[in-house]
């Protein structure tokens, strides 16, 4: 996927990037970008001292790489679409992006997903009846 004129393999290169090139660590976005998988630029960006501003900002950030993620992976966007109404949770250890081992997390990645499918849902519709 292409974000910010940057060719990604996923969406989490494309966060990870955004956060270290938020932060000024412009050599640590380009290995960022360079990494082999989502899991590895993961532990990269354990180096990012994470500001205040970018966690007010992060959901924003995420949410506009959904999209864009949307509009251009075909298989993303069929999957994605495929879950109808159904809620989505990120099964992850985060308990701010996932819900956590004990399912107490905020699921904001998940939350995130089902805005997205919401919203395309609605244009679709919008587009069908205009």
């Amino acid at each position: 996927m292409t974000w910010d004129s940057n060719k990604f393999s996923s969406a989490e290169h494309a966060y990870q990037f955004s956060k270290a090139v938020y932060h000024n660590m412009k050599e640590l976005a380009e290995e960022m970008k360079k990494a082999d998988t989502a899991n590895k630029v993961k532990m990269l960006s354990k180096n990012i001292h994470t500001s205040d501003a970018w966690i007010n900002k992060r959901c924003r950030v995420m949410k506009d790489i959904l999209v864009e993620k949307f509009k251009q992976v075909e298989k993303f966007r069929t999957a994605l679409l495929a879950t109808g109404n159904k809620p989505l949770a990120h099964d992850v250890m985060d308990l701010f992006w996932g819900t956590g081992k004990t399912f107490k997390g905020q699921n904001m990645f998940g939350k995130l997903l089902m805005e997205v499918r919401d919203q395309a849902r609605a244009q679709m519709c919008k587009d069908l009846h205009s």
